[in-house]
């Protein structure tokens, strides 16, 4: 399952160009965690990938993001399954995951933190936190979120909830959370209560907060935001249509994608 983001450059016009991207099972631009996608039946459905955000400035887009999911210390090569050296069989489907859990909170079930560091002069224009995991429970849709200014949390409700993909309880919420990012600046973000499903094996939880910003010194691009959720198996792939964007009328597109990725196990042709 996978949000998608591209951003173009050297604007002159308007020309709108609907443009056809395949993304290969094994994508895995800012990559969440170290979790698994493996092979499973097609989604029951899809949501279609639509704008979210666009302008034309000069700027780019960042990702703030963390799991809240790891393999249990105790288990013998947990350490390097978190390293990436212990060899493709052993990632989140050969351990009992557990929450992660950071902040000292007797408040929250699991924790985790990202730091934020756009450029000296910057303008947050837009933000947006997306977050995933494995539950059917009502109150996947809330999770909290602390800012560098905030003094502690800020309950966060999904304004999108989207699920029913056929994999198992995999869901996905979204909130708009601009003006937290704007008045938190850079420092450390911490986002909490991302539900999943303990103590079971090939489970995943995580979270990425997506920030469109502003700076004069940097190039004039296209910034567009698109999401939705699209379901990738084993080595199969999946075309996504998107369209409504901006490119030069002449020469090159210069193109930058980010994708948030969840569950993708290393060595199984899916992350």
């Amino acid at each position: 399952m996978l949000r998608y983001l591209t951003r173009k450059s050297r604007l002159k016009r308007q020309n709108y160009r609907p443009w056809q991207v395949k993304l290969l099972s094994w994508v895995g631009i800012f990559l969440l965690s170290l979790l698994s996608i493996s092979y499973f039946a097609p989604p029951a459905h899809s949501v279609p990938f639509t704008r979210r955000f666009q302008t034309n400035d000069k700027g780019d887009i960042v990702f703030v993001s963390n799991t809240v999911m790891t393999c249990p210390s105790s288990r013998p090569n947990c350490a390097s399954a978190q390293a990436g050296t212990a060899g493709t069989s052993n990632q989140n489907n050969a351990f009992s995951m557990v929450y992660v859990d950071v902040d000292s909170d007797a408040s929250t079930f699991n924790s985790s933190r990202a730091n934020l560091n756009l450029p000296a002069g910057s303008t947050v224009l837009w933000a947006g936190l997306y977050w995933s995991g494995d539950s059917s429970n009502a109150t996947r849709s809330q999770v909290r979120l602390a800012t560098p200014t905030s003094g502690g949390y800020t309950n966060i409700t999904a304004s999108s909830l989207y699920s029913g993909t056929g994999y198992q309880n995999a869901y996905e919420g979204f909130a708009n959370v601009t003006s937290l990012l704007q008045a938190g600046g850079n420092g450390t973000y911490t986002v909490a209560n991302v539900l999943s499903t303990p103590n079971s094996a090939n489970r995943w939880a995580g979270w990425s907060i997506v920030v469109v910003y502003r700076n004069l010194n940097e190039q004039a691009r296209n910034l567009s935001v698109y999401d939705g959720l699209e379901v990738v198996s084993g080595s199969g792939q999946v075309n996504i249509l998107v369209s409504g964007f901006i490119t030069p009328p002449v020469g090159a597109v210069n193109v930058k994608l980010g994708a948030i990725v969840y569950d993708g196990d290393r060595g199984s042709g899916a992350a």
